[in-house]
């Protein structure tokens, strides 16, 4: 038998819920509702879009010129980070639960020159998911970093189609998003139709890319249908900023708690400028997480 740690594949369950994480990018692959037999999170495919829940760290989204300037050197750095693609470690697998582990390295080190651990924990609840982050800082100086979240859920999960189902938020937000423009983050915000505090899925909401939203109030966003009350809820714990994404007419839409976002046009390039960006003081922690529930009504 393969030993756990080693496995690219790991499987949790409860009474409740299944779920799959792989150890590349410590992503969360699979999670079913036992009882209905309901995928809910999109499996990825390459006619639309590989991922299914990828964990975004150092930065989120993208670079302006892919790059950024750090004590007096100029790094490049892929969209989304380096823990995406990158294989973890896995330090603890149970039934309904997984932990997972990644660490610079000399590898890192010429992307992003700082000392860090990351950890992720996948831990199953009555009601879904619950997804928690440790960022350490492993040196003795201050570290600068984005933190963010990817999950896509599969469109549509209770009957219907694509157009039936809508995003709804908790509090009542301003609804002024900004969108990719030339691969960055365009520096002007515009008015998102909604209707009820919601925002309605159709064939063309992405087809300008994403609709990111900066300082959320809503800590609870939830995907609803008009034809029964079968819902999933993504809980933010608390992160300000949402992005939401689909390929146009994809059978899925991402709702994606971040800490920081994109870079604009009129950014200097020097990280510790980058809006949005976390300080970590030498040896101190951040911790993050987010929940996915599944009710049926």
């Amino acid at each position: 038998m393969q030993n756990p740690s080693q496995a690219p594949f790991h499987s949790i369950r409860n009474e409740s819920f299944a779920a799959v994480i792989h150890n590349k990018g410590a992503e969360l692959k699979r999670l079913v509702h036992k009882d209905s037999n309901t995928d809910i999170i999109w499996q990825g495919s390459p006619d639309s879009w590989t991922g299914s829940a990828p964990i975004l760290f150092p930065i989120v989204g993208r670079l302006k010129d892919g790059a950024y300037l750090w004590d007096g050197s100029q790094y490049s750095m892929p969209t989304h980070g380096l823990v995406r693609r990158a294989t973890w470690e896995t330090t603890e697998h149970t039934e309904s639960s997984a932990s997972f582990r990644i660490r610079s390295d000399a590898s890192t080190h010429r992307a992003y020159p700082f000392e860090w651990e990351l950890t992720a924990k996948f831990t199953l609840t009555h009601e879904g998911i619950r997804v928690d982050y440790r960022v350490v800082n492993t040196d003795a100086h201050p570290m600068l970093f984005s933190m963010g979240s990817h999950p896509a859920f599969n469109i549509p999960f209770a009957g219907g189609k694509l157009e039936d189902y809508r995003v709804c938020f908790e509090h009542p937000e301003t609804f002024k998003a900004y969108r990719i423009s030339d691969e960055l983050l365009s520096p002007v915000s515009y008015p998102v139709a909604n209707k009820g505090n919601s925002i309605h899925l159709t064939q063309t909401l992405f087809n300008e890319d994403a609709l990111i939203f900066k300082n959320i109030r809503s800590r609870r966003i939830h995907l609803a249908n008009r034809l029964n009350s079968t819902r999933i809820t993504l809980r933010t714990g608390g992160a300000p900023d949402l992005g939401i994404w689909a390929k146009p007419g994809a059978p899925f839409v991402c709702l994606e708690p971040w800490f920081g976002y994109d870079d604009s046009l009129d950014v200097t390039g020097f990280l510790n400028e980058k809006p949005g960006i976390l300080t970590l003081p030498g040896g101190k922690q951040f911790d993050a997480h987010y929940e996915i529930e599944f009710s049926i009504g």
